[in-house]
């Protein structure tokens, strides 16, 4: 009912506290501590997912970097060379 209606007048939560056997106020604070407890699990499974994300950026960068770099990856660097040197050959 609150995905539904998130927002309750107070009619509605009069209506609600009768079902229930509670009052109204009884039923707004559930209501917010609810809201509250969701809140804090929806922010940390954020937080989480946020973590792993920066993580895996930051192992894509350096990845990056090996594959852009020849200084950095000297196997890298023969190859081009080699290429450079094929394509010289075969230019000629």
């Amino acid at each position: 009912f609150l995905k539904k209606c998130p927002h309750l007048d107070k009619d509605q939560l009069i209506q609600i506290g009768k079902e229930v056997g509670l009052n109204p106020k009884k039923i707004k604070t559930w209501i917010y501590n609810n809201k509250t407890t969701t809140k804090k699990s929806d922010n940390k499974t954020f937080w989480t997912e946020n973590e792993r994300f920066r993580c895996e950026n930051i192992a894509m960068k350096e990845a990056m970097k090996k594959i852009i770099c020849p200084q950095c990856d000297s196997e890298r660097a023969s190859n081009l060379e080699n290429l450079k040197e094929q394509n010289q050959r075969l230019t000629d």
